[in-house]
């Protein structure tokens, strides 16, 4: 069954790059990109058949963290895992994103083969990769 992937990142060359790494996981996957958490947020309230979302802290209009706690604060979205990706390692930021809600966390890498592996790791916890 094909799985709903929401992708909320406003850099294309970052967007390339995660659906380029989607595609090697092997999932049977649809992936819908928003470029801001507003856009992310007005999705998440229509849309119930999102099945994984992929985001980005550092956003414009509504930052990540904002997603997060938009999403724990209503039932419907807080069901659906939310994977943090971000270039952000600091663990300020990995302890809030957990308290928020966030399913998981990986920090961007260029290098395809540690970034699968992150990526990979994360998506077998809530869907066959």
């Amino acid at each position: 069954m094909k799985k709903n992937i929401l992708l909320v990142d406003d850099s294309p060359a970052d967007v390339e790059f995660t659906c380029h790494v989607l595609k090697s996981c092997e999932v049977d996957h649809e992936v819908t990109i928003h470029r801001d958490g507003e856009e992310a947020v007005r999705r998440l309230e229509e849309d119930t058949g999102i099945d994984l979302v992929l985001l980005d802290l550092k956003l414009p209009k509504v930052d990540g963290f904002d997603v997060l706690a938009h999403a724990a604060a209503d039932s419907r979205i807080a069901r659906i895992p939310i994977i943090v990706v971000s270039t952000s390692a600091l663990d300020v930021d990995v302890t809030r994103a957990a308290r928020l809600g966030a399913a998981g966390y990986i920090v961007k890498s260029m290098d395809f083969g540690e970034f699968r592996h992150a990526l990979k790791a994360e998506l077998s916890k809530h869907m066959a990769c």
